[in-house]
């Protein structure tokens, strides 16, 4: 069985010049990702010890980096955990990357497409929908526009 893993963050920015990265983390509290057992894609484990909190983003050292040039080395490293890190959730609860592959159904219950990706581009969470009818459009992820979500389907009201 292959492992699942999950993007939790992403080195985004070289900092100052004794090696220090600005993290953009995809956790609750952006620090806690300094806790979680991190790999890149490669598999390289990444270890990263909290400096301080930057304007929504997180200062770090990352083990093995001592100075600028070997940072922005790193810019753009994806920062992953696997999924069975992660603590179950009720079923009101859902992380991102769950939504990814769902069903999305209308009002009647009907079937429109499948959820293709979810984004963020700093104003807040983006929902792309893939339609049946091979067509594909982003959509602001709100209780409004999608009011209801289980573990096979997200309700999309356009």
């Amino acid at each position: 069985m292959s492992k699942q893993f999950i993007c939790v963050g992403v080195i985004s920015a070289a900092y100052h010049l004794q090696g220090l990265v600005k993290i953009t983390s995809f956790t609750t509290e952006p620090k806690n990702i300094c806790e979680l057992p991190c790999v890149s894609a490669k598999g390289d484990k990444i270890i990263c010890n909290f400096i301080k909190s930057d304007k929504g983003k997180i200062i770090c050292r990352i083990e093995g980096v001592n100075d600028r040039n070997a940072a922005e080395k790193i810019i753009g490293t994806k920062l992953y955990i696997e999924r069975s890190v992660l603590p179950e959730l009720d079923n009101t609860e859902y992380y991102i990357e769950d939504l990814i592959g769902l069903d999305v159904i209308d009002v009647t219950d009907k079937v429109v497409g499948k959820v293709k990706s979810v984004h963020n581009f700093g104003a807040g969470d983006i929902i792309e929908i893939y339609f049946n009818n091979e067509k594909s459009e982003m959509y602001s992820f709100t209780k409004e526009i999608f009011p209801e979500i289980n573990k096979k389907s997200i309700r999309f009201v356009e």
